[in-house]
């Protein structure tokens, strides 16, 4: 019986995978990464298409690559983004943080009509993200796109691109992991949503906290061209002050050219986490691949 059960899980599972492969086709890792290099370098992970010719990034001080077991998995060979030395949690004035950059323009974002940012983060101190800390930004005057905490209502997240922004709760965890994921759709017509923000953690499965329109309603708007290298962990004004700094810990970082789809990024979620699901929830999570590629299949 036990054979039985594991064959039929098996297959299940088969279609399961060939339904996530079919929903994520011309889908692109732009950029990953994972921190766990060397001190003080920090690499595209292998599976993003411009790891071979995207610049590493450089990592500036006081921020630095975190010892072993500093990542999100705890594992020995795991390592984060350490920005806990800034002076606090985001503010251009006074406050001081590292990052993480490339040293030239990043254009792997530019002119996409869909993306999708996700990434890990635990704060430093009980203060949540806000005050415009940045995760995650490439952008320059009202060009390009960012994700940083909301200024006005600490625990929130904010997606800015070029002239729109949406705001989403859920995201006020403090001193602990917290996976986020934010996907934007630039082919959806106002008045939307077309921006969604997901949540989870190290034992909280992924779910939608938040959505909303940042579109120009046109129903072809790609995000603009901007001149800045990508970011993280702070932004830089002025071509060399650091500013809006995250206090904590950052990892595992991911930019997509495609609207990537919650079970693949709760996929992602466990991997990144190192869990390994029961049978019963590799069973449930196949069986909603299985349906979801069933309808695609009939509204063909």
């Amino acid at each position: 019986m036990a054979n039985k059960s594991w064959t039929a899980l098996t297959f299940v599972m088969g279609i399961g995978v060939a339904a996530m492969s079919a929903s994520n086709a011309g889908a692109t890792l732009l950029l990953s990464y994972g921190f766990d290099d060397a001190p003080n370098s920090a690499t595209a992970a292998p599976g993003g298409s411009l790891a071979g010719s995207a610049p590493a990034l450089s990592i500036v001080g006081p921020a630095f690559i975190g010892p072993d077991g500093s990542g999100v998995s705890g594992a020995a060979t795991d390592r984060a983004l350490d920005n806990r030395a800034a002076s606090g949690m985001g503010g251009t004035t006074n406050s001081s943080g590292g990052r993480g950059t490339h040293t030239a323009d990043f254009d792997g974002i530019d002119g996409l009509l869909k993306f999708t940012v996700s990434g890990w983060f635990k704060t430093d101190s009980t203060a949540p993200v806000g005050g415009n800390a940045i995760l995650v930004a490439n952008r320059s005057g009202i060009a390009g796109f960012d994700v940083h905490g909301d200024p006005n209502a600490p625990g929130n997240l904010i997606l800015a691109r070029d002239n729109y922004s949406v705001t989403s709760p859920g995201f006020s965890a403090t001193q602990q992991w917290v996976n986020f994921a934010v996907t934007f759709d630039g082919t959806i017509l106002q008045p939307g949503p077309n921006v969604f923000f997901y949540a989870g953690g190290l034992n909280t499965p992924l779910t939608l906290v938040g959505s909303g329109t940042a579109t120009n309603g046109s129903g072809n708007d790609p995000v603009s061209d901007e001149t800045m290298p990508l970011s993280i962990g702070s932004r830089v004004l002025f071509g060399s002050i650091d500013a809006d700094p995250f206090d904590g810990l950052l990892d595992d970082i991911r930019i997509y050219n495609s609207v990537q789809p919650l079970a693949t990024l709760e996929s992602q979620r466990l991997t990144d986490a190192g869990s390994v699901p029961e049978p019963s929830t590799l069973m449930l999570m196949a069986l909603g691949f299985a349906g979801y590629f069933a309808k695609r299949t009939r509204n063909c």
